[in-house]
């Protein structure tokens, strides 16, 4: 039994590391893998809890909506995404139940970010005149989903600083991948990952001095910015603030002229929307809305948005607080401005840090306390709340 265990673990690490480095190979062989990773581990003992249930009917809703969809094949190529992304989650949280499991679908994350940063700049030394920072598009893989997968590897370095041995070589490696993921950060262009990125210091940066998650001013930052961005009201600041980037583009990459179609779409139908991702089919620039409410609303309604932050926060309230906290922080940007709901490394991701609730970890503060010491009473505990 301990042997399949191991195979599956190491299944589902190369279909983690799938998830950020080739993630069109994954939407192939990534429920394959899942898949096989389940029957290795006595499947029949498969959790239906509460998040389980809830992934199940949101999934379900979302194939659901090709019924009433203005674009019933667009519809169907949507809900196939998340029919594997939820096949991955499920997997992942049926099998990973010890901290060693963990870190090694973590490992398998943050190789993926490394193999997809040297694929980066590879590409960018091959294509002649190509500036570094500019936006480059590896075949399967654009820009902006390089740069928003590795944001969330940052966190996942954290989770493996916090939850695992802190030799010179650990954070050495720790370092050097860090250093890759930095140079692809830049190359992708993705400006949200950068805002990731200070983001997730920022969070470290708060619990640090804090000695404990800032959770309460994480969510109230994300949901403002939530508002902001779908009732409209920055959209001529983020013009001005997009005229002062260095790669300005004059409207966010399209965004400020596509945030204002989805709105209107989504008022339109407003409780059930026109189908998952139907919006893509609906406006001149034939692109998703680039925003996790104005995507979901367009195409599944209040109710899939509704659906959605549910399943998202009970997924990260699973975890470690101090962890989960800080993927949400890496993440969030990407889902502010991203078409990032259905994509494989964000699914795998959010699994990843659902069960991150395993171990009992400490967060830095100013006592220069050791990540994952039990001497003293620990302040994140083993399955604290967001």
């Amino acid at each position: 039994m301990r042997t399949r265990q191991t195979v599956a673990v190491v299944l589902l690490a190369i279909l983690a590391a799938l998830s950020v480095g080739e993630p069109a190979a994954w939407r192939a062989v990534g429920p394959v893998l899942a898949i096989a990773a389940l029957m290795l581990t006595q499947p029949w003992w498969l959790k239906f809890d509460t998040l389980n249930v809830g992934v199940l009917l949101f999934v379900a809703y979302v194939c659901a909506s090709w019924l009433w969809s203005s674009a019933p094949w667009v519809s169907f190529i949507s809900a196939m995404s998340y029919v594997s992304a939820a096949i991955a989650f499920i997997s992942l949280r049926h099998v990973v139940t010890s901290v060693g499991a963990m870190r090694s679908v973590a490992v398998g994350y943050l190789v993926g970010c490394v193999y997809l940063a040297v694929r980066l700049l590879s590409l960018s030394i091959s294509v002649a005149g190509e500036p570094i920072g500019g936006r480059l598009n590896l075949p399967g893989i654009n820009a902006n989903y390089a740069g928003y997968a590795l944001a969330g590897g940052f966190a996942v370095i954290v989770l493996l600083i916090a939850t695992g041995p802190s030799s010179r070589l650990h954070y050495a490696l720790y370092a050097a991948a860090a250093a890759a993921m930095i140079v692809g950060v830049s190359l992708s262009g993705a400006r949200a990952s950068l805002v990731s990125l200070v983001a997730l210091v920022a969070w470290i940066g708060v619990t640090y001095f804090l000695r404990r998650p800032p959770v309460r001013a994480l969510v109230t930052v994300v949901a403002i910015a939530f508002v902001l961005v779908v009732s409209g009201v920055v959209d001529k600041a983020l013009v001005i603030f997009d005229d002062t980037a260095d790669r300005s583009t004059g409207g966010l990459s399209g965004r400020l002229d596509l945030w204002p179609l989805a709105r209107e779409h989504w008022l339109e139908n407003f409780w059930v929307g026109t189908g998952t991702s139907s919006f893509q089919s609906a406006n001149p620039y034939h692109a998703g809305a680039h925003n996790l409410i104005l995507e979901l609303g367009t195409g599944l309604g209040i109710v899939g948005v509704i659906g959605f932050i549910a399943l998202a926060w009970l997924a990260l309230k699973r975890g470690n607080t101090y962890l989960a906290g800080g993927f949400a922080a890496a993440s969030s940007a990407s889902y502010i401005t991203g078409h990032w709901e259905a994509a494989p490394a964000a699914w795998v991701g959010l699994a990843l840090f659902s069960i991150s609730g395993i171990s009992t970890i400490r967060v830095p503060t100013r006592r220069q306390v050791r990540l994952g010491n039990a001497e003293e009473a620990p302040i994140a505990k083993s399955h604290p709340t967001m």
